[in-house]
Parts: C-alpha cells; structure tokens; sequence
C-alpha cells in the first residue's frame, strides 16, 4: 500500500510542475511518397518547449512506435534520439525551448521509401518564436549543403532518388522574447475527481484539444473542445491515475491528473 501511495504522490508532484501553461512551439511538415504502388504520406512535427528534453516527453506528445528499428518495406517518417541503439520511434520531436537566447537546433528526420517521387512540404506559418528553418542533407555542412531549402509556406523539395532517407531540419529559435518561459494561472478544473467513470473539464478555450494519457505514455482519448467544457467518459479505463493533456489554439498546454477509481 505505501509503494501504491508513493507512487501515486510522485505522479502528483510530476504533474503538477506541468500543471501550468508554458510556450509550446511547434509546426508539422507533410512527406508525400507517390508510386505505383499507391501514395503514401505522413506528418512530422518539429517542437520545443521549456520541459522539452533529450528523452521520451509523453505529455508533450512524443510517443513510442516502437523500440525497435521500424521493418523495411513501409513508409514511415521518424526522429530517433542521440544514441547507440534504438530508443524510440516518434513523429513528433520536442527540443528544449531555452528563454532569454537565440540558438539552433538540429532535428534529424529519417523516411522509409522505396521508390517513386517524395515531396516533403511545408504549409503553415512560421511560428512567433521561429526566426527561420532549413531543410538540408546530412552529408554536407551549412551553409554549403546539396540540398538547402528555406522553410516558409507554400515551400516544397521533390525527388525521386530513394537513396536521400535522411535529412536534418535546422531550427532558429529565438528565446529572447518574453513569451517563452511565462507562466498564466490556468482556469482548468477538474469534477468530479477521483471519479469511477466521467469526468467535466471546465475553463478550457474552445477548439483547445483534450488528451488522456497513461502513466506509460498510451493516449486512450483525444476529443476537440466546442466550448467551455467537456465531458470524458473513463468508464473502460482500468483502475489507477492518468494525466490529462490540453492543447489551446495558440499552442499553449496545460495538464492535469484524474484518478480512476
């Protein structure tokens, strides 16, 4: 019993530092892979937040797909962390949000193709805390790269050489302004909680989107918020605690913990 509480109490506390809303940067980039087979595609999302670090961040929406090298033969856009082995597989790639400089960060991209055309592009507007991005190979060094395109909308790359599967995204962020790192006071709450099967959120901005996530990192709900409040059925989860993951339309995110009884 006393492991059970413990465990429940570091939950608690994780979460908690969380708990607040915090500058998520964030902008997906679409892979197209057209041949004969069929067309083929997939989003990439490059991140950074203050909590962003070099491991797995679950509540910032990286995910495992698994730990494994991925087969040959599929279509598949992914990062794989700085290491000797296979850590993770995640379409998503949080880095580090540093406030009060500007830097770069480096996001490896691999894709698994096998033929065809792909074309890689970029559809959004640059984020506030962006000052510019590249798309460029992993064999040549910036600024003198092979392949070196300045992501903005409406930008694309195109080949059809298999043999480019890996590139990096170059990321200037700028941490200079005073939105990275401030902390507003959420009006999220939370009814009833615990709870043996629905729960309401109250406070959330519409279009924000709501996730609930296991402690291991497993998203069993994702719903879209059309006003104020939102009711979650928890009624097939299993017994234990479970992080709620919210979304705003201006990036910012928020988390809180339900427990299910």
């Amino acid at each position: 019993m006393s492991r059970s509480i413990s465990l429940f109490a570091c939950v608690i506390l994780v979460l908690a530092t969380t708990s607040t809303y915090a500058q998520l940067v964030e902008f997906p980039i679409s892979f197209l892979n057209e041949s004969p087979a069929g067309t083929k595609g997939q989003m990439f999302t490059f991140a950074a937040h203050p909590l962003g670090t070099a491991e797995l961040d679950t509540m910032l929406g990286e995910r495992e797909i698994p730990s494994i090298p991925p087969p040959a033969g599929i279509f598949i856009v992914y990062t794989v962390p700085p290491a000797t082995e296979y850590l993770w597989l995640s379409p998503k790639d949080v880095r580090q949000l540093k406030p009060g400089v500007r830097f770069r960060e480096d996001y490896d991209v691999n894709i698994l193709w096998s033929g065809g055309t792909l074309a890689i592009t970029w559809e959004y507007p640059m984020p506030a805390l962006v000052d510019s991005a590249y798309l460029v190979d992993v064999v040549s060094d910036f600024p003198n790269n092979f392949i070196k395109v300045k992501i903005q909308p409406g930008t694309s790359f195109s080949t059809d050489n298999p043999a480019y599967t890996r590139f990096k995204v170059l990321v200037w962020y700028n941490g200079t302004t005073s939105a990275v790192g401030e902390v507003e006071e959420s009006t999220l709450s939370i009814f009833p909680n615990p709870t043996n099967d629905f729960v309401t959120l109250n406070g959330l901005v519409e279009g924000s989107v709501v996730s609930v996530v296991g402690l291991q990192g497993v998203t069993h709900s994702i719903v879209e918020a059309t006003s104020e409040a939102v009711h979650l059925d928890l009624s097939t989860l299993a017994t234990g605690v479970y992080g709620v993951r919210v979304v705003g339309p201006d990036g910012n995110i928020t988390s809180r913990i339900i427990v299910r009884q």
